[in-house]
């Protein structure tokens, strides 16, 4: 049952890192565009000394202004609008987007809060046109802080971000499991717990293809007694020493084989028994990981 429970988390999460990496879709790429429009405003504006108050400019037919100007640059409330779709419309402040304002970009993405220089800083919503979406804190125009997350296959995170990727928190899949814990690179990595639809849980240390649970030494790896389950299907339960198995222990693979017995460096060494459905059982020496006859 644990090694089902693990398998299943791995198949159901295999999306993760793009489903939970894909919302690093960030705006700040598109404020390069919004400063040369701007600076094409600018340009045109200083023929006219200290050009303020409401107005609207047209470049081009690509480029359109309409909005408050302060000493030539846009400043308070205003819309800038570029001819592939792109669009701008809120707050200015000294020629950048700042404060409240939606910004929507060529590709149907959209952002809509709190901009600082051109990009969500604060409070904000990501909605992409892959269904994906994000609400909740940014950081330079990347989630960052407490926030919620959509996923298009169906799926709900809550929790911390770092840099556009979670770091910590709670991830409901669309067939009912959740696991709770921490994240790396988009996928469960380090402590946590997983519930399954069924309510069957499992805590350990989750990482890459392995779910741990036991002892670890200084350097963080696996030290003393413990479980290790991998994606494979295979499980084991006994000592490890520096993050292999490493004294007694037993080995049960995917197709109900077993081997209980000595382990020396991740592999068998020494007196065991290896139980296998088709060859029957064998008692005696191992070296290098096989049968010494």
């Amino acid at each position: 049952m644990i090694s089902a429970i693990g398998k299943t988390l791995w198949e159901i999460a295999g999306d993760l890192p793009k489903e939970l990496g894909g919302i690093t879709h960030s705006s700040a790429k598109e404020y390069e565009s919004i400063q040369a429009l701007i600076d094409r405003i600018e340009n045109l504006a200083c023929y006219f000394f200290g050009f303020s108050g409401y107005w609207e400019f047209s470049i081009d037919e690509n480029l359109n202004y309409k909005g408050e100007l302060k000493y030539n640059r846009p400043h308070g409330n205003g819309r800038l609008k570029y001819r592939n779709g792109w669009e701008y419309v809120g707050e200015f402040k000294d020629g950048e987007p700042h404060g409240q304002g939606k910004l929507t970009s060529r590709d149907g993405s959209v952002d809509e809060g709190h901009f600082e220089k051109g990009v969500l800083h604060g409070q904000g919503t990501r909605r992409l046109p892959n269904g994906r979406s994000y609400q909740g804190e940014f950081k330079h125009g990347l989630p960052d802080g407490q926030g919620s997350s959509i996923l298009p296959s169906g799926g709900y995170y809550h929790g911390e971000y770092r840099a556009g990727e979670p770091t910590h928190g709670s991830i409901r899949f669309n067939n009912g499991s959740v696991y709770t814990g921490q994240f790396k690179k988009c996928v469960p990595c380090g402590q946590g717990t997983y519930t399954t639809a069924e309510g069957v849980v499992y805590t350990g240390l989750f990482s890459g293809t392995q779910v741990y649970n036991g002892d670890l030494n200084q350097e963080g790896k696996y030290h003393g007694e413990g479980t290790l389950q991998f994606l494979d299907g295979r499980f084991y339960v006994g000592d490890f020493k520096d993050g292999l198995f490493d004294g007694e222990g037993t080995l049960i693979y995917p197709n109900g084989d077993s081997y209980t017995g000595e382990f020396k460096a991740g592999k068998r060494e020494g007196i065991g028994i290896f139980e296998s459905k088709r060859a029957g059982t064998y008692r005696g020496l191992f070296k290098d990981d096989a049968i010494t006859k």
